[in-house]
């Protein structure tokens, strides 16, 4: 019986949304999602253009489905056993997910770079996203109440010291802007090794000046980039300053493309790895700007704008403890959280409206946005660094590629 009231139930929402314009993707244990629903958080999960390649699309939708499985079927079981989540345990989850797994060096500057990096969410959607995660663990633990076990204050407390050090423990960052330019490189090419020529010496001048002119006027475009920006750097005033200054060497400037100019928002961990820009950076005030870094190792010179300077320090216990709760719970329950995949998750009635399936994927918009720098405007900021966990090396790697790759 059960079972036949869920089809009725489904028809029934599918001749309401078909009327309504919306076309069923799938249902889930009768649950309409439709194709607009589907496309909406396909386009959220797509990464950047730059980041793309053949069969991305594959993953995603993949991805997406089962995403949203879950996600429907964690808030069915959410009215059913109705659990709630106060707002003091979604915000230490939200703090675990900003600070640790995110690696952000405080919430102020997460919220000011979500619109960057974070694919167009808001606080308020990580909040929930993220809220997704205690909300499963408590559905886990009303569902079987009779054995699941609650960890001990010593057990969270065990599981955060030994993962003190590596996950919560934050190195000294800068919170920066910066302008990327590369210089102009000359192509070398190996020498090939031939017999001695019959050439005489003006012959072989007259062969190698079209090199040697190019190679002037390429030095000679760096030198001049060099001397200008140094020119620029008592202008630099202020952040919008700073902004239009990098969008009009993006448009403007004679010598070189368009992509060859970047302009991130992001911050830089201190590391071995990036000791010079520390040194560059570590005597630069609070809303400042830095000299003309001539980075010999990518062959560009940058400018940093530093918005702030944020001191080595450690993520308490106190502000994600509803994570470590979860985690301490998983490894004390592990069988349950197994066994409720199994019998909720796998189990699930899951039916595709393959037509409808096969249009949504025609529909996606795969090819993403760009975003210019505007000359007048506050600052927008385009190819930020990624997943913000980083350093400068892998940050101007990435600006010089065409193929950007995804930290963590």
């Amino acid at each position: 019986m059960k079972r036949f009231s869920t089809a009725v139930l489904s028809a029934f929402f599918v001749l309401a949304f078909a009327a309504c314009g919306s076309r069923p993707y799938m249902t889930i244990n009768g649950e309409v999602i439709t194709v607009k629903e589907f496309n909406e958080a396909m386009k959220k999960n797509m990464p950047p253009k730059e980041e793309q390649f053949p069969g991305i699309e594959e993953q995603v939708k993949v991805y997406t489905e089962t995403q949203l499985v879950r996600k429907t079927i964690i808030g069915q079981l959410e009215k059913e056993y109705n659990v709630k989540l106060t707002d003091a345990e979604i915000d230490q989850i939200y703090n675990y997910f900003v600070l640790s797994y995110r690696r952000y060096p405080t919430l102020q500057i997460a919220e000011e770079l979500f619109p960057y990096y974070e694919n167009g969410n808001t606080k308020e959607d990580i909040r929930k996203m993220t809220a997704e995660t205690l909300l499963q663990n408590k559905i886990v633990e009303a569902v079987y109440a009779e054995s699941f076990q609650k960890p001990t204050e010593d057990q969270i407390r065990k599981w955060y010291d030994d993962k003190k050090e590596d996950y919560f423990t934050v190195p000294k960052s800068y919170y920066v802007s910066q302008i990327y330019i590369e210089k102009p490189v000359e192509e070398t090419k190996e020498e090939e090794q031939t017999a001695p020529s019959e050439e005489t010496a003006a012959e072989q001048e007259a062969d190698r000046q079209p090199e040697t002119d190019t190679a002037i006027t390429k030095e000679t475009a760096a030198q001049k980039l060099y001397a200008e920006l140094q020119e620029l750097l008592p202008k630099l005033t202020s952040e919008k300053a700073f902004m239009k200054s990098a969008a009009k060497y993006m448009k403007e400037n004679p010598y070189f493309n368009k992509k060859d100019y970047k302009a991130n928002r992001g911050f830089i961990y201190v590391t071995e790895e990036t000791k010079e820009i520390d040194d560059l950076l570590k005597d630069v005030p609070e809303n400042g700007v830095s000299a003309v870094f001539d980075y010999a190792d990518y062959n560009a010179y940058m400018i940093f704008y530093v918005y702030a300077v944020i001191p080595e320090h450690t993520v308490e216990l106190d502000q994600i403890r509803s994570f470590a709760e979860i985690e301490a719970a998983v490894e004390l329950n592990r069988e349950l959280f197994e066994k409720f995949y199994n019998e909720k998750i796998q189990a699930a009635e899951i039916v595709y409206n393959e037509a409808d399936r096969l249009a949504a994927k025609e529909e996606i918009q795969l090819e993403g946005e760009e975003i210019d720098l505007p000359v007048d405007d506050a600052p927008v900021v385009e190819d930020g660094i990624n997943d913000s966990v980083m350093d400068a090396e892998k940050t101007v790697k990435e600006n010089t590629t065409e193929e950007n790759t995804v930290a963590e």
